[in-house]
């Protein structure tokens, strides 16, 4: 779409009056009745025995009083949980990145470039216009660090370590023949028809490193909300084969950035962290083109930064979000939707829950109507730069509709890739392979600094 239409601002913000899904539930999403009639008798009993005591009226105001105040209250603890999820870890000056609850899909990685993968880097910090300080790691790419690289393969990293020559043949002999590191190579084609997304079916064929040297456009990685730097930790010899140097940062509120613990805001103040982070790579690394790849909250930051950022040349984003209200709409249906699945009544008791929850998350971010401003409502704003959305098929945290949705919104040049079978953040993980094809491919397409190499397709 070209222009911002009321219907798409008002998909944040009031997401919880839609009733899309409510006539499409299945069954045994349905809570059972006498389950209900039990929970419900024993809620009303107080307030019958009220009736006797003061009246009814008396009961009537006490019980839409008591319910308006409790949907309110209730409402502003589920923002609270939204933006402070249980795996969201900051404490205020701290002087390392916590090793404990650390995600499985980080395989490991959860020290530093030096430590895991015995690459060099530089720890710097980026200021932000509005006072924050960002933690960051730059890791520079030299000719000697590509050619120690150009033959990397994911296989040869097993939790947190580089493996010897030995280990890689011997896990190479030990792999399947349907292991992504063998099975055919299959290219993908986005034809832009949202029915005719054709999904790959076996890993495509690694992308051959850049003939041309390092790349002049350096990366700046964006990790997810309530995790730190190290989400693209495991990705660096990927990057560093292929010529990329690369800027991994703590946002705001997370890791070792500075804050009070605040939580996340879904890319309305984290968007200006990745601004920051993209003026310190042009400015002090000297870099003349910069690419954002960003995975989770951080590709929805990705996508609203480059929205009022025009110096941002590439976007990646990784299962992005569409809008913080959607997502959490979302799992409030899911979580105790059926609850509320009898009746025409309790269906707008639920709704009304429901809009409660997403008000109170948008008024929390900072996310006002007039504004408009999250990746739904904004993607159609990076053309003619080019952007690529990635998802997995099986994400159980963000639903893989929301690439496809941003897709649709999105304007020429776009891509989408959903990667069959990845959960959440583990796209590298599930087919290294195909990963590094699409990512790097579309990188150097769009990258006037090297030169373009050559992929055969299947």
């Amino acid at each position: 779409p070209s222009t911002t239409t009321s219907k798409d601002a008002s998909d944040s913000n009031n997401s919880a009056t839609s009733g899309e899904d409510d006539d499409n539930r299945e069954t045994t999403d349905v809570i059972d009745r006498n389950f209900m009639r039990k929970l419900i008798f024993v809620f009303t009993l107080p307030f019958v025995y009220l009736i006797f005591v003061n009246g009814i009226s008396f009961a009537l105001k006490f019980v839409l009083v008591s319910l308006f105040f409790y949907f309110i209250s209730l409402g502003y603890f589920v923002a609270g949980v939204t933006i402070r999820p249980p795996w969201y870890h900051h404490k205020p000056g701290a002087k390392q990145l916590t090793l404990k609850n650390c995600p499985d899909y980080w395989e490991g990685m959860i020290h530093n470039p030096r430590h895991n993968l015995n690459i060099e880097y530089e720890d710097v910090k980026v200021e932000t216009l509005d006072g924050y300080v960002l933690d960051a790691w730059f890791v520079p790419c030299t000719e000697s660090s590509m050619s120690k690289h150009k033959d990397f393969n994911k296989n040869a990293i097993t939790r947190g370590r580089v493996t010897t020559q030995t280990d890689e043949k011997e896990a190479s002999d030990s792999a399947s023949p349907t292991t992504p590191a063998t099975a055919d190579g299959v290219e993908i084609a986005i034809d832009g028809s949202k029915s005719n997304h054709r999904v790959v079916t076996g890993a495509s064929k690694p992308v051959e490193a850049p003939t041309s040297g390092r790349s002049g456009m350096g990366l700046v990685c964006v990790h997810g909300g309530g995790r730190d730097r190290r989400a693209w930790l495991r990705h660096l010899p990927l990057f560093q084969k292929h010529g990329f140097s690369s800027l991994l940062f703590d946002f705001r509120e997370h890791g070792l950035s500075s804050g009070s613990s605040k939580g996340f805001t879904y890319g309305m103040k984290e968007r200006h962290d990745v601004v920051a982070a993209v003026k310190y790579m042009r400015e002090v690394k000297g870099f003349k083109y910069v690419a954002v790849v960003g995975t989770s909250v951080g590709g929805a930051s990705a996508i609203m930064a480059g929205a009022i950022d025009p110096t941002i040349d590439v976007i990646v984003a990784e299962n992005p979000i569409l809008t913080c209200a959607q997502l959490q709409d979302g799992y409030l249906r899911s979580l105790v939707g059926g609850y509320f699945s009898h009746t025409r009544v309790s269906n707008q008791v639920f709704r009304f829950f429901r809009f409660c929850c997403s008000n109170w998350l948008n008024l929390r971010v900072g996310n006002k109507p007039s504004k408009a401003c999250q990746a739904a409502h904004v993607i159609h704003k990076l053309s003619p730069r080019p952007v690529f959305l990635l998802h997995g098929t099986y994400d159980t945290v963000v639903p893989p509709s929301h690439s496809e949705r941003l897709y649709e919104k999105a304007a020429e040049p776009k891509e989408l890739w959903m990667c069959p079978q990845a959960d959440h953040c583990c796209l590298y993980n599930q087919d290294p392979i195909g990963f590094e094809t699409k990512l790097m491919s579309f990188l150097h397409r769009h990258d006037p600094s090297v030169e373009v190499p050559t992929v055969t397709s299947a």
